[in-house]
């Protein structure tokens, strides 16, 4: 993905594509960013597609991510619920 460069005053849409069904009742999608150095914070999750069943998203008010200074990257993980375990990147 380019660079891209967001004001506090914005809207952060996280958009992806799931195309292996609907997610099971014990199953979400959380949403994290990455640092340069590797630290990750989730800042969502999502356990209902937004558009039919393949397309997922999650928007975020980038105030709330105003400490989060410097280039960063994003990651989609699918996880268990209860244990947290990821079962897929």
């Amino acid at each position: 993905l380019p660079r891209q460069e967001i004001n506090s005053d914005e809207t952060v849409v996280f958009d992806w594509q799931y195309t292996q069904g609907l997610l099971d009742e014990d199953e979400q999608f959380s949403v994290y960013v990455l640092d340069e150095a590797g630290n990750d914070q989730q800042i969502g999750m999502v356990r209902q597609p937004s558009f039919r069943t393949t397309r997922y998203r999650l928007q975020v008010a980038a105030n709330s991510l105003a400490d989060m200074s410097g280039l960063y990257a994003w990651e989609v993980r699918l996880e268990d619920v209860e244990s947290g375990e990821v079962l897929l990147i």
